[in-house]
């Protein structure tokens, strides 16, 4: 009995002494990176989110940390830690992978047109909650469910080979204003889904990415969503892109911060003012829409063709606001758990009978006889005569 209690206490003791030495090990690599790295030292740096800056330099030794003077982030927020991207991107290949469609799926698939396919679809996840109200549930259930629903909706899109598709799976307003238990319970249910679909990922050739305010994250978090992008990050096939911690309007700062701070730097190299950088090359040069879109999480992707809202809510959601100027929007009754892939080729197959026409006129529809218009000038000329005032004829 005696040797018993001894042993029981020597594997706790060393136990906690493995825990101590991991938590050491965590905290002299923190302190390493800030001491290495100068930007890290600045609560004011911003990570630079430019299409332009692929070539990435590692800011000090650590795999999963960039200096943001020197490399391109995977995100734009105020942080010390951000997530490491790929240098380069693997090119989508498109594969032959209709077989592995469900009998209904394949069946509605060949009504569709394959070249008329959206580039990029994103999708308002929403309904969870709902789902386990219903059924008299608690709402982590209903959380679950819906993870369980990604996975379906994803493998699916992977087979119709659509290239790129978004979930916006956790909001700003999602960690900052839900009770603490259910944002933990969502950060170790992002982290089980991960872990538990890699493999799954990588037999449907996905690649995992992710936009938003990363950094802000449980670290724990970070290191398990590095982990899933490095493991999937040489396939070639549909990008899932996770939305977390995310929000338009913040991404939109970010972008203006980041574009800010570019040409604050660039000034500062050739050593005049912002003001003269700004005179000599002129602000429309240097901002525009062009510029804006570069500098946001999603420069790297279309943007969405069609967006998705499940629940029947009829908002964006602080989502994308900038990308989805011209997204055709399709809302679903449907609540998210019971969401699965032969919805997602339904909304498809919606998208396919609208005509995008950008702002423009239609090409199948107008309803003008565009041939037999008069002349603009004789249109205008006539407009002036009849409100010209008539002169009165004295009787």
């Amino acid at each position: 009995m005696d040797e018993l209690i001894v042993g029981r206490h020597f594997f706790k003791s060393f136990r906690a002494t493995l825990f101590d030495y991991a938590e050491l090990t965590r905290k002299l690599r923190t302190l390493s990176l800030k001491s290495s790295c100068p930007c890290l030292k600045d609560e004011g740096c911003w990570q630079k989110r430019n299409e332009r800056r692929r070539s990435l330099t590692l800011a000090s030794g650590h795999p999963n940390v960039y200096c943001t003077r020197q490399g391109r982030m995977l995100a734009s927020y105020p942080c010390e830690v951000a997530l490491r991207e790929t240098t380069t991107r693997p090119v989508f290949e498109p594969c032959s992978r209709l077989h592995e469609l469900m009998a209904e799926e394949g069946a509605l698939y060949r009504q569709l047109d394959p070249q008329k396919i959206p580039q990029h679809v994103a999708i308002i996840m929403d309904g969870n909650g709902r789902w386990a109200g219903k059924r008299s549930l608690k709402r982590f259930l209903g959380h679950q469910q819906g993870a369980e629903s990604v996975q379906f909706v994803v493998e699916t899109a992977s087979r119709i080979n659509l290239p790129f598709i978004t979930l916006y799976a956790f909001s700003l307003e999602n960690n900052l204003r839900r009770p603490k238990s259910e944002v933990n319970f969502l950060m170790k249910l992002l982290r089980n889904y991960l872990v538990g679909n890699v493999k799954r990922m990588n037999d449907n050739n996905v690649r995992m990415e992710y936009i938003g305010r990363i950094c802000e994250l449980p670290s724990e978090v970070q290191d398990t969503m590095q982990w899933a992008s490095e493991a999937t990050g040489r396939n070639t096939g549909t990008t899932l892109t996770l939305a977390l911690n995310y929000g338009s309007r913040s991404e939109i700062v970010d972008a203006a911060r980041n574009i800010l701070t570019d040409l604050i730097a660039e000034a500062h190299q050739r050593g005049c003012s912002l003001e003269d950088l700004l005179q000599v090359d002129g602000i429309e040069a240097r901002l525009d829409e062009h510029h804006i879109s570069g500098a946001l999480y999603t420069a790297h992707m279309p943007d969405p063709d069609l967006v998705i809202r499940t629940s029947g809510e009829q908002r964006i959601s602080n989502f994308l606001l900038w990308q989805i100027a011209y997204s055709e929007i399709f809302i679903t009754d449907r609540l998210w758990p019971d969401f699965r892939g032969i919805h997602l080729l339904e909304a498809i197959q919606n998208y396919q009978k609208r005509e995008r026409r950008f702002g423009g006129l239609g090409e199948t529809f107008t309803d003008e006889d565009l041939d037999s218009l008069e002349p603009a000038a004789d249109v205008a000329e006539e407009i002036v005569s009849e409100l010209t005032p008539k002169q009165l004829i004295p009787r």
